[in-house]
């Protein structure tokens, strides 16, 4: 008797557990979207994300909770996820002026910079937290524009906003690789990765910077680390193999690129780099094959095929 009394009051407790949870459910979404809300503003798009789940598995499918998925997909660069949650919300109702400004900030991000043109000066003046992704898309325009002057003040205002971001000082290091200034290059890429040790990109342009100043061996111990965190990384693969033959180390150079050209067949800069290497080391048919890969991936490459014509003169052959 105990027994069923037991099991009857745990049954119960259940049902009423249940009935709780039930009721309090539209509290707990209330609470998950603030939470999500506050997050996007701090810039904490994990949590954020978190916060969102918690609604979607409390029943939620509001116009508010798509709404926030886009914004968080865009901050994270998930864009295919972007466009379908802003069509869900402009489905359940949300306001249109939001959702353009969302579709807008998403095609500065993915370098749709034409549509941007007529929209720049609303964006900044309404940047908010999204200040980082206009910034860095108005950026790229300007290098791509070769309008250096404007980048810079962007960069500059980018800085005095969020001094804890890394990407202004990637974009800074870019321009000064572009303008080959090696050492502001390697500068920049080093404060990017004083703030943020976990870029990639960052330390691959640290590399650059220490090449360009024929800095080999530093160049080779970030790579060494690359290759560790991020071993599938194409460039980290063929720098490598570049950095060593600069060492004077062509054994180590050819095993690096030989392993990346077997499992990269698309990599074009490790094949080139192959051919170049045993063209150098009086190696023709071994590097006929490399450089025969390399511009059937680039044909446009005139340099590439140029050691090809090299590497075919070498054998006999004027094909």
């Amino acid at each position: 008797v105990r027994r069923k009394r037991n099991a009857r009051r745990r049954v119960v407790s259940i049902i009423v557990l249940l009935g709780v949870l039930f009721l309090m459910r539209p509290l707990l979404v209330d609470v998950a979207l603030w939470r999500a809300a506050v997050c996007l503003e701090q810039r904490a798009h994990a949590r954020s994300l978190r916060w969102l789940q918690l609604a979607t598995f409390a029943g939620d499918d509001s116009a508010e909770l798509h709404f926030f998925l886009a914004r968080v997909n865009r901050r994270i660069n998930m864009y295919s996820q972007v466009h379908e949650h802003l069509r869900a919300a402009h489905e359940r109702g949300w306001n249109t002026d939001s959702l353009r400004r969302e579709y807008i900030l998403a095609s500065a991000q993915t370098g749709d910079f034409e549509l941007l043109r007529d929209h720049w000066a609303d964006l900044f003046n309404s940047a908010g937290s999204d200040g980082p992704e206009i910034s860095d898309a108005y950026v790229r325009k300007c290098i791509r524009d070769l309008q250096l002057d404007d980048a810079g003040s962007v960069l500059t205002a980018w800085e005095q906003d969020f001094p804890d971001d890394a990407q202004p000082h990637i974009l800074r290091g870019r321009i000064s690789e572009a303008t080959g200034n090696w050492n502001k290059m390697v500068e920049e890429f080093s404060r990017a990765l004083e703030l943020d040790p976990t870029r990639v990109d960052g330390q691959l342009g640290l590399v650059r910077g220490y090449m360009g100043l024929a800095k080999y061996e530093q160049a080779e111990q970030v790579l060494r680390q690359v290759v560790q965190v991020a071993p599938e990384n194409p460039e980290a693969a063929f720098r490598l193999g570049r950095t060593l033959l600069k060492l004077g180390r062509e054994s180590e150079s050819r095993d690096v690129l030989k392993m990346e050209t077997d499992r990269h067949l698309e990599n074009f800069e490790a094949f080139a780099e192959l051919g170049n290497l045993e063209l150098q080391a009086d190696h023709p048919d071994a590097a006929r094959i490399a450089l025969e890969h390399a511009v059937a991936l680039r044909p446009s490459s005139t340099e590439t095929r140029f050691s090809r014509g090299k590497a075919l003169q070498a054998l006999g052959r004027k094909d």
